[in-house]
């Protein structure tokens, strides 16, 4: 086993030396694992918020639709009325 020695003329040997660069290397893929867990987090929330914008675009557009279904069916009672109105009114002027 070689020994190296450092300024304060410790010495360490190369499986000391080995373990901190696996502890280096280690630290960096936690790092980097890190990063990536952050940036899926983002881009989650990201997608979060794009399908809820959509789900609620689709909500929008389902209760417009169903709006214009109830004014269509609005006007056509309306149209009915004035219809059976004039009819009264004819058999009431007949008499």
């Amino acid at each position: 086993m070689s020994r190296t020695f450092d300024a304060s003329g410790h010495g360490e040997s190369s499986s000391d030396l080995e373990h901190e660069h696996e502890i280096r290397e280690l630290k960096m893929k936690i790092r980097h694992l890190e990063n990536q867990l952050t940036e899926s987090k983002t881009d989650f929330a990201r997608r979060s918020n794009q399908s809820s914008a959509i789900d609620q675009t689709a909500e929008m557009e389902r209760l417009r639709s169903s709006q214009q279904q109830a004014e269509r069916m609005l006007d056509n009672r309306e149209q009915s009325h004035r219809q059976q109105v004039m009819k009264l009114e004819n058999q009431v002027r007949k008499i």
